[in-house]
């Protein structure tokens, strides 16, 4: 197939999208990452906290392994 060939075969497939295909496809291209994002934060938020007892062993952690080096 030569790439004049492949234009043309491109350019047949784009005329045959119609309005509504092309619109699904933006929306699915704007609103999955958004709803991705969105689940992520909700998941991070929700699964991990910190608080002052987990840090101070997060930190003791930290120290261990600086000392076993």
């Amino acid at each position: 197939m030569t790439k004049e060939q492949a234009l043309d075969a491109a350019g047949v497939a784009i005329s045959q999208v119609l309005p509504y295909q092309t619109f699904v496809l933006r929306l699915g291209i704007v609103l999955f990452p958004i709803l991705a994002f969105t689940v992520m934060y909700w998941v991070t938020k929700r699964k991990y906290t910190i608080d002052e007892e987990m840090y101070e062993e997060l930190l003791r952690g930290i120290e261990t392994k600086k000392l076993s080096q």
